[in-house]
C-alpha cells in the first residue's frame, strides 16, 4: 500500500477519510500496465473533489504512484485492481473542515468478481428492500461513505446472490450495490437517471457512448422495479467485471441473447481483454 507515495501499511486515526468518510475512491482495473479507462475515473475523481471542496490531486503524481505499487507487487504483466483513495486529510475540529494535505492512498489487490462463466450464463440477482435516500447532493459521485450498500449486500447475500437491485426511497431503481444498471426493450437500451443517488460508474459512462458508436439508443429514465419485468434482457456493469448480463431478477427469467453482440464484443473482449 502507498500512502502519500510512501510504501506504508497504516494511516493516521485522525484521517477524516476514516472519521467522517471525506473523501472519495475509484475502483481501477489494469490489465498489464494499462488502465483502460483511466481518463474517465480522473475526470469522476477530479469532479467529486470540486463537489466536496477537496484539492484535486495532479494527474501525473497518482498515475505514477499507481504504476509504482503495481511494479512493487510484480504485477505489471497480469490483471489487477487498484483501489485509489483521496481524502480531506486530517486538519479540522468534528465536522468542522480546515486548510490542511490531502491525504492519497493507492492499494493492489488480485482481479477479482465475476468470471468467464458469469459473464458467458448471465447471474440470478435480488431485488432489495434496502433502499438509498433519495435527494443526495452527493449524488453520482463515488464519496467514501458505503453504509447502504454494505446493507445492500448483506442483503443480497443473505439471499444467495452477488448482486442486487437498489431503489431509491421513493421506489424508483438506481443501481446495483457495486455496478449499474441497463435494461433492453425491444430496439432500445434503458438506463436509470441518477440525479438524486447513485453513483455515475466510468464503465456506465463507456458503455453509453461506445453503443452510441453502434447506434444504439440510450435513454436515462425512472422507472420501478415493477416495469423491469417488461425488458428483454437486463446487464449490469462496472469498471472491473465489464458487462456481466442478468438470468434472473425477481422471479423472471431474462433473454442473453438481446444484449448487442457487438457491445459485448467491445466492452468485454476489445476493452478489458477478459477471455473469450
Amino acid at each position: 500500500m502507498l500512502v502519500n507515495g510512501q510504501q506504508c501499511d497504516t494511516v493516521s486515526l485522525l484521517d477524516r477519510g476514516l472519521q467522517y468518510g471525506d473523501g472519495l475512491f475509484e475502483t481501477i482495473a489494469v490489465i498489464g500496465h494499462e488502465m483502460p479507462l483511466w481518463q474517465r475515473h480522473y475526470a469522476r475523481l477530479s469532479s467529486g473533489c470540486k463537489r466536496l471542496a477537496i484539492e484535486v490531486p495532479q494527474e501525473q503524481q497518482i498515475r505514477d504512484e499507481i504504476q509504482q505499487e503495481i511494479f512493487h507487487h510484480g504485477e505489471q504483466s497480469g490483471r489487477c485492481v487498484v483501489k485509489l483513495i483521496v481524502t480531506r486529510g486530517a486538519a479540522g475540529n468534528g465536522y468542522f473542515p480546515a486548510e490542511g494535505d490531502t491525504q492519497r492512498i493507492v492499494i493492489l489487490r488480485q482481479s477479482a468478481g465475476f468470471d468467464h462463466h458469469d459473464r458467458e450464463h448471465g447471474i440470478d440477482i435480488h431485488l432489495c428492500e434496502t433502499c438509498l435516500a433519495s435527494g443526495s447532493p452527493l449524488a453520482g459521485i463515488k464519496h467514501l461513505n458505503r453504509l447502504e450498500q454494505v446493507l445492500a449486500a448483506r442483503e443480497a447475500e443473505s439471499n444467495n446472490c452477488r448482486e442486487a437491485v437498489v431503489c431509491d426511497s421513493e421506489g424508483f431503481v438506481v443501481e446495483g450495490v457495486m455496478s449499474n444498471i441497463f435494461w433492453i426493450t425491444g430496439s432500445e437500451m434503458f438506463t436509470p437517471l441518477l440525479d438524486g443517488s447513485g453513483v455515475a460508474g466510468v464503465m456506465r459512462e463507456e458503455v453509453i457512448a461506445q453503443a452510441a458508436v453502434l447506434g444504439i439508443s440510450c435513454r436515462e429514465v425512472r422507472v420501478t422495479p415493477g416495469e423491469l419485468s417488461g425488458a428483454n434482457a437486463i446487464f449490469l456493469t462496472n469498471a472491473v467485471n465489464g458487462i456481466v448480463p442478468v438470468r434472473r431478477l425477481a422471479g423472471r427469467e431474462y433473454s442473453l441473447d438481446a444484449i448487442s453482440h457487438d457491445l459485448l464484443e467491445t466492452i468485454n473482449r476489445k476493452l478489458m481483454k477478459h477471455e473469450a
